[in-house]
């Protein structure tokens, strides 16, 4: 689970999904946000999937529970 728009310079989206395909580990892509502010390394940005929370937390949930990668989440 990671958004591609994540502007942590520790946690780029790129490095993230070049390290899932090459260890075939499954990647749910989350776009969109509202209201980004502050550190983009803390809750309030594309880090922490703010204004997708609720949309980010169902999918997590879903693959829980079926154990299938849900489709990524998206506003």
């Amino acid at each position: 689970m990671h958004h591609r728009n994540d502007p942590c310079t520790y946690t780029r989206y790129s490095r993230v999904k070049e390290y899932a395909e090459e260890t075939k580990t499954p990647l749910v892509t989350v776009t969109g946000a509202a209201n980004v502010r502050g550190d983009p390394c803390e809750a309030f940005g594309q880090h922490g999937f703010v204004g997708m929370e609720v949309k980010t937390i169902k999918a997590i949930l879903s693959w829980i529970r079926s154990g299938g990668v849900p489709p990524d989440v998206s506003d």
